[in-house]
């Protein structure tokens, strides 16, 4: 299968069959990565974020930009983006494992996960306040020269969630899924930066 038959056969399953799909990718993910997120390859700091996410997410893109290809001969959709993200897994473990990996992250990298920390909700106003403009000023940093960044933000700040950035940019969820993965690695990368 070439990569446009593949993008015409991912482009064929129904949204509803997409949220199953994800939906189970993610428990099984999650499954997988129990108690092996705190440190090493799996953690938040060597991620970049949300380790579950990660995986979901690098799966999914993986099978639309045609780096890995859907043997549909062989593998459901499902079993073919756990054979990718298990792969992953398996990678970031020979990295890791090959590499030094500092294991206590700055206040700036925390950044990156600011929606999944619990305790951001309960820090003092200035503290939000700082941490916001920090990550708006990565936000327009990374979105700086790319057109699809830059509406891609313009429309998050403007929305509250997936189908008001799709009707806004005009554009389908798995456009804007991969302008997401390619803004998310460029504010990891920036904050990366920034604390080198």
């Amino acid at each position: 299968m070439d990569k446009n038959e593949q993008s015409i056969r991912l482009n064929d399953v129904k949204d509803e069959e997409w949220l199953k799909i994800v939906t189970e990718l993610t428990k099984w993910v999650g499954m997988k990565l129990r108690f092996k997120t705190q440190y090493g390859a799996h953690s938040d700091y060597n991620l970049g974020g949300n380790p579950t996410a990660y995986y979901v997410d690098g799966a999914v893109e993986k099978l639309f930009t045609g780096e890995w290809k859907w043997k549909q001969e062989k593998y459901t959709l499902l079993e073919q983006l756990q054979v990718i993200a298990g792969s992953m897994m398996s990678e970031n473990v020979r990295k890791a494992s090959s590499a030094k990996i500092k294991m206590v992250p700055t206040e700036t990298e925390e950044l990156i996960n600011l929606a999944d920390r619990e305790d951001y909700w309960e820090e003092e106003e200035e503290e939000k306040e700082e941490k916001n403009r920090l990550f708006d000023e990565a936000l327009a940093a990374c979105s700086e020269g790319d057109e699809e960044l830059s509406l891609y933000v313009m429309a998050l700040q403007a929305s509250q969630n997936m189908n008001e950035i799709c009707t806004l940019l005009a554009w389908d969820k798995r456009k804007v899924y991969v302008v997401q993965r390619k803004l998310h690695r460029k504010i990891c990368n920036y904050f990366k930066q920034r604390n080198e």
